[in-house]
């Protein structure tokens, strides 16, 4: 007997495993709403199922959620499933782009301005001060995806201050290399021309969790991920940064980490502060600096500093005040066909030439995964 009831609810369920019509009913007689369908559509009912013993509730559950369905048209028996907990089929995710940290021109610089098409992932956030007010450039970010830009938290969050308290992120301008040229020209060459920049609107900003906007901790988790309105085209002029997921990629199978004997590269707009009136250029700048040890920015903002990189400092590294606050640090591979992104700028002090601190964006590429995918 025990062997025939066994046979009896396999059999029931391998055909409501296989239903091809969804129609509604009810799972209880409260009237909890359900779907008639397929049970390998209902990970709750499935997992009940693949565990049921004979001549136990759980059976008797089975078989009244079956009989509260019609056979399919093509006569295969259902089984209701409330609405919440049935499986959907998951979009693929989201994944870095393959193809990225390709620019136009030679990066050997030393705080001069850059050339069209150089640093074609560099982002320009854009703010309101009032909700009536034009746009302005604040922060700068860099294109990770066709649809997500990657910046520092303290541009786009805790913003409000007395001075400014309803300053927002609205858009960000990506394809741009001066803002007092509607079309970026090569001066020797006038002829030579990018696309126009294009702005679009921000449709979501996720920052880190943990940040804390807080500068005498040296704004710990400084990183946030902006997601755009719209997908942009890549072009020649709008392509997305990599982002060093593995030091191998840098072109050496025995690198382990980002050292001190390399040179950096930073760009921006030279703008340190979101609220600042000082500083800002139209044109895009860019300048090498050396990577340090961890500890010179550890010992001079007398704190440990976890997940952070140390850059600039030195005779002539007054170029540090080059870059934008939440715009990039940059390495490339050993060929020098490839950059990478390895830090976001974060903090530093207001004299020129010394060292700043960058979030290592390496101990958050997981994090960042998530985000894209949300």
């Amino acid at each position: 007997m025990v062997r025939a009831v066994t046979l009896l609810v396999c059999c029931t369920l391998v055909a409501a495993a296989t239903g091809d019509d969804q129609v509604p009913c009810t799972v209880d007689e409260a009237g909890t709403g359900g779907v008639c369908g397929s049970l390998s559509d209902c990970p709750e009912l499935e997992r009940l199922a693949r565990s049921a013993r004979p001549n136990t509730p759980a059976v008797q559950r089975l078989r009244s959620l079956v009989r509260r369905c019609p056979r399919s048209a093509s006569g295969r028996i259902q089984i209701c499933c409330q609405n919440e907990v049935r499986r959907s089929v998951a979009p693929p995710r989201v994944q870095l782009p393959t193809s990225c940290g390709h620019g136009f021109s030679p990066r050997v610089t030393g705080g001069v301005n850059a050339f069209i098409g150089e640093f074609p992932w560099m982002a320009s956030i854009q703010y309101t001060k009032t909700p009536d007010s034009r746009p302005e450039h604040g922060c700068g970010g860099t294109l990770i995806t066709s649809r997500h830009v990657l910046t520092a938290a303290h541009c786009v969050s805790f913003l409000s201050t007395p001075q400014f308290p309803e300053l927002t992120p609205v858009s960000v301008i990506l394809g741009e290399l001066d803002f007092d040229s509607e079309i970026d020209c090569l001066p020797d060459m006038p002829s030579e021309c990018a696309d126009r920049p294009i702005t679009v609107d921000i449709d979501a900003i996720f920052p880190h969790p943990d940040f804390q906007n807080i500068r005498q901790l040296a704004l710990p988790n400084d990183i946030a991920v902006v997601r755009l309105a719209r997908e942009v085209p890549f072009t020649d002029f709008i392509q997305p940064i990599c982002l060093l997921t593995d030091f191998s990629e840098l072109g050496d199978p025995t690198r382990t980490d980002i050292t001190p004997d390399q040179m950096g590269i930073i760009a921006g707009w030279g703008r340190s502060n979101v609220s600042s009136e000082l500083g800002f250029t139209p044109v895009l700048q860019k300048a090498r600096l050396p990577i340090r040890d961890l500890s010179e920015c550890e010992t001079s903002f007398r704190r440990s500093l976890p997940s952070r990189l140390c850059a600039g400092g030195g005779p002539n590294s007054t170029d540090t005040c080059r870059g934008d606050s939440g715009g990039p640090l940059m390495v490339s591979d050993r060929f020098g066909t490839t950059i990478f992104q390895t830090g976001i700028s974060s903090f530093g002090t207001r004299v020129c030439g010394s060292v700043a601190g960058y979030t290592r964006v390496f101990d958050y590429r997981d994090w960042i995964l998530e985000q894209i995918n949300k």
